[in-house]
């Protein structure tokens, strides 16, 4: 056994990790390295000790990198990693090493279970943190939308083209942020007799019969919950890609200055051993 660790998302739950092998390498080095969510589960199905398996499918996003992270710890040689950053401080580009014990004091269990409720138009919204397997098919999205931005720069676009493309690419765009609120909702009153996942299609169209208005107040109920079942590594989503944060951050110039915010652009593939 390599490690093991509590998920954050169920601080009961235990899990134990074992180092991957050569074989494990070979396989991960035929993944697309665009898809990192299909990644992730593939390493954190092949590294479980079977005697503490969970599907990393039904994890959260914040236990997944969680996994990695840990795995990252007890794996690397070094006990820091250098991150270049451009200081708000004093405008000059600096690197730093961060202790990984740094990153890992961040951590925080989730408080009460992963999940909660407030009430619309007299029913009960289910609000959960988005799992893994909504992350796979939320990746496939990403990569479609990414396709057609490349084919927004092509010089040889007539006018009719372009304006075509800059309306799917806005579509899609819209499409992958309604996504990510269906990803973390329910609502059962729908169809009691139905799975979240077989409900969803349900709550897609629930939501898009609200009015404007009532949508702007239901996602800032949503949000809300979601803060409040913040668990795992503190992180941040800047364009579509989380970040891991290291708070207090000094600039080498001006030591006495307020410390700032770094962002760890921590990507399973730096983790996940290929050959």
């Amino acid at each position: 056994m390599l490690c093991e660790f509590s998920l954050p998302s169920q601080p009961e739950k235990k899990i134990r990790l074992k180092e991957a092998t050569v074989s494990d390498a070979i396989d991960f080095s035929g993944i697309d390295p665009d898809c990192e969510e299909q990644a992730t589960t593939v390493f954190l199905e092949r590294v479980q000790e079977r005697d503490t398996y969970s599907d990393p499918r039904l994890w959260t996003g914040e236990d997944r990198r969680f996994a990695l992270f840990t795995y990252f710890v007890h794996t690397a040689r070094d006990r820091s990693v250098p991150l270049k950053y451009t200081c708000g401080i004093c405008d000059e580009e600096h690197t730093v090493d961060i202790e990984l014990a740094r990153i890992m004091d961040t951590y925080t269990p989730i408080q009460g279970k992963a999940f909660r409720e407030f009430v619309h138009y007299g029913h009960n919204v289910i609000v959960h943190p988005m799992l893994g397997r909504d992350l796979e098919l939320l990746e496939t999205y990403r990569y479609d939308l990414r396709l057609t931005e490349e084919k927004l720069e092509n010089d040889g676009l007539t006018a009719s083209e372009l304006r075509q493309l800059t309306e799917e690419v806005r579509m899609k765009r819209v499409r992958m942020g309604l996504f990510r609120v269906m990803c973390c909702i329910d609502l059962p009153f729908l169809d009691a007799n139905a799975t979240p996942e077989s409900r969803r299609p349900q709550v897609e169209e629930y939501i898009k019969q609200l009015p404007a208005g009532v949508f702007g107040e239901f996602f800032q109920n949503v949000q809300e919950k979601l803060r409040e079942m913040r668990h795992g590594l503190k992180s941040a989503l800047i364009d579509g890609r989380i970040y891991l944060q290291i708070p207090d951050v000094r600039c080498e110039n001006v030591p006495d200055a307020p410390g700032g915010v770094l962002h760890y652009p921590f990507r399973p593939f730096s983790i996940i051993p290929t050959l």
